[in-house]
């Protein structure tokens, strides 16, 4: 689908982000989501054939059956080769830092020496410097979210949530 208007520059950038990334193999976190769903679209457009794979995470969760599909829907609407991996997060204070350490350590995991592009965007940036300042990480926390931190990569930093999931409507993308 070609893309028009205003988003062609951002369908631009995006994929210079993810086309400047090493070359080799890429595995895509593949949530299901918008953010993930362009990721993967940009991907496919930019890499070899063959070189980029997909992994969702299946945390068990009352919602991951909806997210499950819909990562199924992305990956066969781009054909890319999708695994999915379960998870059990560890019970604890906070059941969102167990699922991401779970899901984290299931990508490191699967990974097996391969870089993983994950589809964190500039929101998601600037939710965790303020989780971390609430939270009393003092100036580490000011850090925010890593773009490249072995084995993970994250080319969609320097993009809004909102400007992405308009991108991942006008493509088509079944997220």
């Amino acid at each position: 689908m070609a893309v028009s208007g205003g988003l062609k520059d951002l369908e631009q950038q995006v994929c210079r982000s993810v086309a400047t990334l090493d070359p080799g193999p890429l595995i895509v976190a593949l949530s299901g989501g918008a953010d993930s769903a362009v990721l993967a679209w940009a991907c496919v457009a930019t890499r070899p054939s063959g070189s980029v794979r997909a992994i969702h995470v299946d945390h068990g969760w009352e919602g991951s059956p909806l997210l499950r599909r819909a990562a199924g829907a992305i990956a066969d609407h781009l054909n890319l080769p999708l695994e999915i991996v379960a998870v059990t997060p560890r019970p604890g204070a906070s059941p969102e830092g167990a699922a991401r350490a779970a899901r984290l350590s299931a990508l490191e995991e699967a990974a097996k020496g391969q870089r993983v592009v994950v589809g964190h965007h500039a929101d998601d940036a600037a939710e965790t410097v303020i989780g971390n300042l609430l939270r009393g990480a003092g100036l580490t926390g000011l850090s925010g979210i890593a773009s490249d931190r072995a084995p993970f990569v994250r080319p969609l930093l320097g993009f809004r949530r909102s400007a992405l999931r308009l991108l991942a409507e006008e493509l088509e993308l079944p997220f």
